[in-house]
């Protein structure tokens, strides 16, 4: 009875110092993270650099990179430490959060791809230089990427007996998997 009491007792004291743990590091990360965004935008609008190309491309990874401090990492604050689960409401907003956070948590990965891709040692990269295809290229790649995520909006549901938003068991969830290793961590850095 005793041993059953301690095993108890120590599962209660994990859980608690594992929601301080997300509590701390959310709310560093948060200030952090805002204070290096401002700082990256501050920079980044600069009228010297206002005329380069490679500037607009972290600008964009940086405003997406301000969405995902902002909105990503307090909606996994209040699931993680406060059992406030926004995902679960409803089917339609388990969805959309969804697709909105991946696609915004991939999009700075693939704008440093594009800032490295412009100020390439290949000359023939060198030639496409201009503010105009880095508008060109910002818009082309929010939109691809926004399509590489549309199967969210298919695959993710709130499920029975839970109170979040997850995948289906079966092959959605191996795709997913899959796709975010290609798109989330192998696309950027290959294209590197």
């Amino acid at each position: 009875m005793s041993s059953s009491r301690a095993n108890t007792t120590d599962v209660a004291l994990l859980i608690h110092v594992k929601i301080l743990f997300v509590q701390y590091w959310s709310y560093s990360m948060i200030s952090l993270g805002l204070v290096g965004h401002t700082f990256n935008i501050y920079v980044f609008t600069r009228p010297s650099l206002r005329s380069n190309p490679c500037t607009r491309y972290f600008l964009a990874a940086t405003i997406c990179g301000i969405f995902t401090i902002l909105v990503n990492t307090p909606l996994r604050l209040m699931a993680a430490a406060y059992g406030i689960q926004i995902f679960g409401y409803s089917v339609v907003t388990c969805k959309l959060l969804t697709y909105l956070l991946f696609w915004s948590r991939t999009l700075p990965s693939w704008f440093i791809a594009l800032a490295s891709i412009d100020r390439s040692r290949s000359v023939s990269l060198r030639t496409w230089s201009s503010l105009r295809v880095a508008f060109w290229a910002n818009l082309i790649t929010t939109i691809a990427v926004g399509l590489a995520y549309i199967y969210v909006l298919f695959v993710y549901t709130t499920l029975p007996g839970s109170a979040g938003c997850s995948l289906a068991q079966g092959s959605a969830r191996s795709f997913n998997g899959i796709w975010n290793l290609i798109i989330f961590s192998l696309g950027p850095p290959l294209i590197m």
